[in-house]
Parts: C-alpha cells; structure tokens; sequence
C-alpha cells in the first residue's frame, strides 16, 4: 500500500483529486477511485468515496463501467476484502455481501464467478437480476431437501442448473431471463399453495427490469396437480404438461427445462440408472426441438454424456 508519511487519509484523498486535475463531475473520478482501490489503504479510499458521494454521483453504476486495464473496479476490490466494509457503508452492492461474508451450510454463491461473467459480457443490470432470483431462490428453498439419493439441501439443484447453462454459453447479457429462471425454476412449484401468491410478487420484483418475463417463464415450467389425485391421473397430465413445455415454450425457457432434465437425470444415475433411463426417456419430448436452441451443439454434448453416464 501507498505510504504518505504522516498525512491523514482526507489529505491523500485530496491531494490525489489535485494532482488529477479532477472536478468530481468529470469522467476520470471513477478512475481515480478505482485505482485507488488498487494501491491506497482502506481509510484512503474511504475519503476518495466521501468527496464521490458528495457530487451526489451514482456510484455503484459509475463504477461498475470503469476499468484499470480491463479489469473492474469490483474485479479489484474482490481480491481486498480489507475494502468490502468501506464499500458495503457507501451502498456499493458487492454482489450479496451477506453470502459472500457468510457462506451458506451448502456453500455459497461463487459471487466471484458471476463478478467474472459480468465483466465478460457487460450486463451489470442483468447480473444485479441474476444475484437477486439466487438470493431469492436460496430463501425459498431453505429447509427443503432433494428426493433423490443423496437428500441434499434443495438449493444445489438450481445452482447446478444455472451451471450447466453457464457451461453451454448462455450469458447474463444475452440471456438473463433464462439465468434467472434457471435459478428460480422451482420455488412455486415446491412452496405451499398459501405462499405461492406472495412468491410471485417477489420473482417480478427480484427480477427487476426483467421481472414479469422471468415470473411468466418460472411459471410455465412449475407443474402444481390438484392435492391428493389419484398416481395413474396424475401422471397423464404430467406427460400432458411435459408436451406443453416441448411444444409452446420458447426457447430461452424451454432451454431450462432440458437442463433441469438432464441435472435430474445424473442425480438418479446415483442410486438407479434403471429409474435414471426411464425418468430421461420420459423427457426426451424436450429435446425434439434442440436444432432451435442456442449453443444447440453443446446441449447434444451433454445429452450425450448423460445418455453414456446411464447406459447399461
């Protein structure tokens, strides 16, 4: 870190804005503070914030667009978490903080991955949307366990649903609707009916400017039969269900439902790859139309990577 002597962090913080030559409503003061963030204290950076946030400036979206050599600011300030409490007090939204400072039983969040497709793609907005369905989705599914072998904590599954779409090329600029309800897939469907109103208003609300797209799209894929109906009624119109996905979803949706099917399939394969094959086959009707996905090839690569994982 940068040595000053005995000056105080305010007379750093102001000799750094003079010697720039900066007024604080110029385009280079996000630039200060981002390299700041790189080789000052956190008293320091702390002061250059003060004097931001005095212009009444927008500083988490400023920001977020800076870069010192193509690396975000928050690229940075992932790697000093000396800097996190600093920032967290000048409301700069450092991707959950809550999960990031406190990891969940079943493991966090990897916020630095989402810090790292960000910066790929552009889409700040899109991955503030994509961390609050997670933050929702791991609310939701809290005290839920998966039924299948290994009865693991709910939560890894839209988390490996996610991943697997990360995987295929689907990224938050391009794709957040799709991102987000590969998060949220599930949480109306497994939530008691007297919540699921409420749930309802909080996906449209997490999802901000893509809100209503990504509730219309969890809704589409959740499967709610009347309680207590016979298992032979009950299964027809789940294939009934199953074909209305394959055939009117639109691709951005339907694309979840495959991974989900797939993410599924290999949590079979853990305990019966007999109960695996049967479960994938009544899926197949979802991928009739994978000539109309994005990244179609590395959707096939998968299938077929499960359909070898479950073989005889």
């Amino acid at each position: 870190m940068n040595k000053h002597n005995n000056k105080s962090a305010r007379e750093i913080a102001e000799e750094l804005v003079v010697s720039r030559g900066l007024d604080w409503l110029g385009d280079d003061c996000e630039n200060l503070v981002s390299d700041a963030m790189c080789s000052y204290t956190p008293e320091v950076v702390h002061e250059l914030l003060r004097i931001y946030t005095a212009e009444k400036r927008s500083v988490s979206y400023e920001l977020s667009r800076c870069d010192r050599d193509g690396i975000s600011a928050f690229q940075i300030a992932k790697h000093r978490k000396d800097l996190w409490p600093v920032l967290e007090e000048f409301g700069i939204d450092m991707y959950a903080p809550d999960l990031l400072h406190h990891p969940a039983p079943w493991g966090s969040i990897d916020m630095c991955e989402l810090h790292e497709q960000r910066v790929a793609s552009g889409g700040w907005a899109a991955m503030l949307a994509i961390k609050n369905v997670a933050t929702l989705t791991y609310k939701r599914h809290k005290g839920q366990f998966r039924k299948q072998p290994d009865g693991r904590p709910y939560i890894v599954h839209p988390q490996a649903v996610y991943e697997m779409m990360l995987g295929w090329g689907y990224v938050a600029k391009d794709d957040v609707v799709s991102l987000c309800v590969a998060w949220g897939h599930d949480i109306i469907e497994e939530a008691k009916p007297e919540e699921r109103e409420m749930i309802e208003r909080e996906i449209a609300n997490a999802g901000g400017g893509w809100g209503d797209a990504v509730l219309a799209g969890i809704k589409s894929l959740s499967f709610v039969p009347p309680k207590d109906i016979p298992r032979e009624e009950h299964d027809k119109m789940k294939a009934a269900y199953m074909e209305s996905v394959a055939e009117n979803a639109s691709p951005d949706i339907l694309v979840v439902k495959m991974a989900d099917r797939l993410c599924n399939t290999l949590g079979f394969a853990k305990g019966d790859k007999g109960k695996a094959r049967a479960y994938l086959a009544k899926g197949k009707c979802l991928f009739r139309r994978l000539d109309q996905m994005s990244h179609s090839e590395a959707i096939r690569k998968t299938l077929a990577e499960v359909e070898s994982v479950i073989a005889y």
